[in-house]
């Protein structure tokens, strides 16, 4: 199982201090290989400082994180609408101080995940075949390959994804 936080910590949005950054993390547990397993309420963008502090009962009638839960909905979207994301390889591409790059394949469908907790050097990819991301989140950005090459954002807290096959 895959878990960003649990019944026994802090919170993800506590711990991570931002909604960026929970969301970053989230989509990691989306897209990395196994079960990912959401803590009641932390899709939400619930808050709790401790193990107990982390339990409160959920609140049916809000306040919610709209921007967490579209971001959730559209992430886990995404992972039940891949095969690579829920039953695929794993090969990192890039891994550095603010971005991980990553690839999941399966037969007939290769995604490339890019996630940065902040704003780094674009990325540089030998060109495969790219094309609109698909990750569902607001911002999202094409790329296109020049001379063998594609250059992924550089922007962050951010989470990416590319169908390239």
């Amino acid at each position: 199982m895959n878990l960003v936080s649990s019944h026994d910590t802090a919170r993800v949005r506590t711990r991570l201090g931002d909604d960026e950054l929970a969301v970053v993390a989230l989509g990691l547990m989306a897209t990395m290989p196994g079960i990912p397993m959401i803590w009641s309420g932390d899709e939400i963008g619930m808050e709790g400082t401790f193990g107990e502090d982390g339990r409160r009962p959920f609140p049916w009638d809000g306040p919610w994180n709209e921007r967490i839960l579209g971001a959730v909905r559209a992430l886990f979207g995404a992972r039940r609408d891949s095969v690579a994301l829920r039953r695929g390889g794993l090969r990192w591409l890039v891994v550095d101080d603010d971005v991980a790059a990553l690839e999941r394949e399966a037969p007939g469908e290769t995604v490339v995940v890019q996630v940065s907790r902040a704003d780094h050097a674009p990325v540089r990819l030998p060109a495969g075949r790219f094309g609109r991301d698909w990750s569902g989140l607001a911002g999202t950005v094409d790329v296109a390959p020049i001379d063998g090459v594609v250059e992924l954002p550089g922007d962050g807290p951010a989470v990416r994804m590319w169908r390239t096959r």
